[in-house]
Protein backbone atom coordinates (compact mmCIF):
# COMPACT_ATOMS: atom_id res chain seq x y z
CA UNK A 1 0.00 0.00 0.00
CA UNK A 2 1.36 3.41 -0.91
CA UNK A 3 2.03 5.81 1.89
CA UNK A 4 0.53 9.22 1.50
CA UNK A 5 2.99 11.90 2.56
CA UNK A 6 1.76 14.11 5.33
CA UNK A 7 2.03 17.82 4.87
CA UNK A 8 4.48 19.58 7.14
CA UNK A 9 2.73 22.11 9.33
CA UNK A 10 3.87 25.68 8.98
CA UNK A 11 6.40 26.30 11.71
CA UNK A 12 7.19 29.91 12.31
CA UNK A 13 10.86 30.19 13.12
CA UNK A 14 11.67 33.15 15.27
CA UNK A 15 15.27 34.19 14.60
CA UNK A 16 16.75 36.50 17.13
CA UNK A 17 19.48 38.86 16.15
CA UNK A 18 22.69 38.88 18.17
CA UNK A 19 23.27 41.72 20.59
CA UNK A 20 25.08 44.75 19.23
CA UNK A 21 28.85 44.83 19.38
CA UNK A 22 30.34 46.81 22.22
CA UNK A 23 31.74 50.17 21.29
CA UNK A 24 34.03 52.55 23.06
CA UNK A 25 32.23 54.97 25.23
CA UNK A 26 33.27 58.51 25.92
CA UNK A 27 34.46 57.52 29.36
CA UNK A 28 38.11 56.55 29.86
CA UNK A 29 37.44 53.59 32.13
CA UNK A 30 39.55 51.37 29.89
CA UNK A 31 42.72 53.38 30.58
CA UNK A 32 43.82 50.94 33.27
CA UNK A 33 43.21 48.05 30.91
CA UNK A 34 45.30 49.77 28.23
CA UNK A 35 48.18 50.17 30.67
CA UNK A 36 47.98 46.52 31.68
CA UNK A 37 47.81 45.39 28.06
CA UNK A 38 50.72 47.65 27.08
CA UNK A 39 52.85 46.35 29.95
CA UNK A 40 52.02 42.75 29.04
CA UNK A 41 52.89 43.27 25.38
CA UNK A 42 56.16 45.02 26.22
CA UNK A 43 57.30 42.16 28.42
CA UNK A 44 56.06 39.26 26.33
CA UNK A 45 56.65 40.32 22.74
CA UNK A 46 60.41 40.14 22.57
CA UNK A 47 62.17 39.25 19.35
CA UNK A 48 64.75 36.57 20.13
CA UNK A 49 68.38 37.08 19.26
CA UNK A 50 69.20 35.34 15.99
CA UNK A 51 71.45 32.32 16.26
CA UNK A 52 73.98 32.39 13.51
CA UNK A 53 74.96 29.09 11.94
CA UNK A 54 78.64 29.80 12.55
CA UNK A 55 78.04 29.36 16.27
CA UNK A 56 76.36 25.98 15.83
CA UNK A 57 78.37 24.49 13.01
CA UNK A 58 82.10 25.11 12.85
CA UNK A 59 83.34 26.85 9.78
CA UNK A 60 84.58 24.54 7.11
CA UNK A 61 88.25 24.55 6.39
CA UNK A 62 89.17 25.62 2.93
CA UNK A 63 90.73 22.85 0.93
CA UNK A 64 94.35 23.22 0.08
CA UNK A 65 95.53 22.74 -3.43
CA UNK A 66 96.74 19.14 -3.66
CA UNK A 67 100.41 18.56 -4.34
CA UNK A 68 101.47 18.06 -7.92
CA UNK A 69 102.30 14.48 -8.81
CA UNK A 70 104.17 13.30 -11.84
CA UNK A 71 102.00 10.38 -12.89
CA UNK A 72 104.79 8.99 -15.05
CA UNK A 73 106.70 8.32 -11.84
CA UNK A 74 103.78 6.16 -10.63
CA UNK A 75 104.25 3.93 -13.66
CA UNK A 76 108.02 3.96 -13.38
CA UNK A 77 110.11 0.86 -12.79
CA UNK A 78 112.03 2.68 -10.06
CA UNK A 79 110.47 1.63 -6.73
CA UNK A 80 111.65 4.77 -4.93
CA UNK A 81 109.87 7.06 -7.41
CA UNK A 82 106.68 5.01 -7.14
CA UNK A 83 106.85 5.00 -3.32
CA UNK A 84 107.42 8.76 -3.04
CA UNK A 85 104.70 9.54 -5.61
CA UNK A 86 102.21 7.20 -3.96
CA UNK A 87 102.97 8.81 -0.57
CA UNK A 88 102.32 12.24 -2.08
CA UNK A 89 98.99 11.02 -3.53
CA UNK A 90 97.97 9.35 -0.24
CA UNK A 91 98.85 12.45 1.80
CA UNK A 92 96.95 14.72 -0.60
CA UNK A 93 93.87 12.49 -0.43
CA UNK A 94 94.06 12.31 3.37
CA UNK A 95 94.36 16.10 3.60
CA UNK A 96 91.11 16.64 1.68
CA UNK A 97 89.32 13.96 3.70
CA UNK A 98 89.10 11.03 1.30
CA UNK A 99 90.85 8.53 3.57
Amino acid sequence: MAAIPHSIPDISINFRTPPPSPFASGRRSSLANDDILTKFLETSLRVPEPILLGKIFPKQKFLETPAKVDFRSLCSDDHEDVASSSNIVANSLARIGCF
